[in-house]
């Protein structure tokens, strides 16, 4: 274990743009999918698994982008988000630095849907409440003709 400590740490003395690069690929790939797993078995003609690579891909980058959103609002609400940014945000900062992998991910990925139904439900109130809204005002003008 020491020996490959050593090396690491020799790797990345000798190479830090590389390392730098592998970490924010690392970060996009916890936020996104493992898509370079999907590219990898495109490359190898697994055309099924490519499909479904690029699903999760496309879902862990909405769901991310709705975390995000939500993290923001739940902010600007002023509701305390302390717990939200340690689950979400805080506890995943060790995974860029080192290899990620779903199984890595699955056990925090969860608590990223809570923010993202948070901005969901909020902005679903506000749909519903506008629709209501109007459905009342076009009940008013139908009422007065």
């Amino acid at each position: 274990e020491k020996h490959m400590s050593t090396l690491a740490k020799n790797e990345i003395a000798n190479n830090p743009a590389r390392y730098i690069a592998l970490t924010v690929n690392r970060i996009v790939m916890w936020w996104s999918g493992d898509y370079d797993l999907v590219l990898w078995r495109y490359n190898r003609g697994e055309t099924k698994e490519v499909a479904l690579g690029v699903v999760f891909t496309i879902y862990g980058t909405i769901i991310s982008c709705l975390a995000f959103a939500g993290t923001w609002r739940w902010i600007k609400e002023k509701q305390p988000v302390w717990p939200i940014l340690l689950l979400v945000y805080f506890l995943p900062i060790p995974y860029y630095f080192m290899v990620v992998g779903f199984r890595y991910q699955s056990s925090l990925m969860a608590f990223t849907l809570i923010p993202a139904s948070f901005f969901v439900a909020i902005y679903a109130k506000n749909f519903i409440n506008i629709t209501a809204l109007n459905k009342k005002h076009l009940q008013n003008i139908d009422s007065t003709a």
